[in-house]
C-alpha cells in the first residue's frame, strides 16, 4: 500500500500523499515543509501528555500524527474515500499506535447514511452542499459531535470541515475540552464557542477566504451548556 504514495517529511512526520489526488499548491506546501505548519506549531505548543485530541477532518493525517507524539490518545475522523488511504498510510509510516482513525463524518446528528460532497481539492470536500461547486455526492456515515464528546472525552479539538465548523458546537456540552483550533470561514459565526465559555486566543494563519484560530477557556469555565 505504501508504494502507492509519495512521502515527505514535515516536523519529523512522514506524510503520505497521492500527487494525482492532491492540488498542486498543496503538493508544493508538502514538498516545502509548510503544509499546515502554523496550525501544527500552535497545536504542539498547547498539548500536554494527558490530552486527548479529537481531529475532525483529518485529511492526510499530518496534524493527527504530530499530536499523537505528545497526546495520550488521538481520534481522527475523515469520511473522504479519496484521502482515507493516504491518511492510513501516514499513520502506518509513523507507527502512531495511539491514533485511531474513523471512516465517518462528524455532524450535528448521527446518521447511517449522510450525503458527502466530493470536490476537486480534497480539503474542500464536506457535508455542506452550497459552499463550493462539487464533483460528486456520495453516501457516508456521520457521527454526532455530542456523542463523540460524551464517549471519547477529548480535551483538545482540531476542526476543519469546510463550513460546518461552528454549527457543530451548537447545544453541545464540551465537558473537559479546554482548547479548540478551528478553520474559520468568512460566512461563519462564532456564537456557539463564545456561549460555551471559549474566547478567541489567537489567529494562527490567514487564508484568502478563511483563517485558522484558536479558542480556549479556563478549567473553571468548563460547565455544561445551560439549555432553556
Amino acid at each position: 500500500m505504501l508504494d502507492d504514495f509519495t512521502v515527505c517529511q514535515i516536523m519529523g512526520v512522514s506524510v503520505a500523499y497521492d500527487p494525482g489526488q492532491t492540488a498542486s499548491w498543496i503538493v508544493d506546501a508538502l514538498e516545502c515543509g509548510t503544509y499546515e505548519l502554523p496550525e501544527a506549531t500552535a497545536l504542539m505548543g498547547l498539548l500536554q501528555g494527558s490530552d486527548r485530541v479529537l481531529d475532525i477532518g483529518a485529511g492526510l493525517g499530518f496534524t493527527a500524527v504530530l499530536a499523537s507524539k505528545i497526546a495520550e490518545h488521538v481520534l481522527a475522523y475523515e469520511p473522504n474515500p479519496r484521502i482515507l488511504p493516504a491518511l492510513k498510510a501516514t499513520k502506518a509510516l509513523n507507527g502512531a499506535s495511539n491514533l485511531e482513525i474513523v471512516d465517518a463524518a462528524v455532524s450535528v446528528q448521527t446518521k447511517d447514511l449522510d450525503t458527502f460532497y466530493l470536490r476537486e481539492a480534497f480539503w474542500a470536500s464536506s457535508l455542506e452542499r452550497d459552499t463550493k461547486p462539487y464533483l460528486e455526492a456520495i453516501q457516508c456515515r456521520s457521527v454526532s459531535l455530542s456523542s463523540i464528546i460524551q464517549h471519547f472525552k477529548p480535551t483538545v479539538v482540531a476542526c476543519d470541515c469546510e463550513g460546518l465548523e461552528f454549527k457543530l458546537f451548537d447545544s453541545v456540552d464540551l465537558l473537559e475540552v479546554h482548547t479548540i483550533i478551528v478553520e474559520v470561514h468568512e460566512f461563519e459565526r462564532r456564537d456557539p464557542l463564545l456561549i460555551n465559555g471559549f474566547s478567541p486566543s489567537g489567529k494562527i494563519a490567514d487564508g484568502r477566504r478563511s483563517k485558522v484560530e484558536s479558542f480556549t477557556r479556563n478549567k473553571a469555565d468548563r460547565l455544561p451548556i445551560r439549555r432553556v
